[in-house]
């Protein structure tokens, strides 16, 4: 019923840098949700205080990440950031993380 098979230009989306250039932003068109990626090279660190909740997903390389708690962060990894945390991600090689939150 909903399903259309027609031709479409997709809308690709080039994303905001943002802190030093180690994260894109890609905001979305729902007004609830936001996609981020985070880019480090080896021996970088990313440092944070999430404005919301977030949910991170490793898409390649290794790291750690420090707040409450340290966590090895390796492809495949899942990490949930509650609101208010401070934390960081070091790169122990090249690492790839895919953060969703809250704008």
């Amino acid at each position: 019923k909903h399903t259309r098979f027609e031709a479409v230009h997709p809308n690709i989306l080039k994303g905001e840098a943002v802190h030093n250039g180690q994260e894109r932003i890609y905001n979305t068109p729902a007004p609830d949700f936001v996609i981020s990626t985070i880019l480090l090279k080896t021996g970088e660190t990313y440092a944070h205080t999430s404005t919301a909740p977030e949910i991170w997903i490793v898409q390649s390389g290794k790291g750690k990440a420090s707040g409450s708690a340290e966590l090895e962060l390796s492809r495949g990894a899942t990490v949930f950031a509650a609101y208010g945390e401070a934390y960081t991600i070091t790169a122990a090689e090249e690492l790839v993380v895919f953060k969703a939150s809250i704008p």
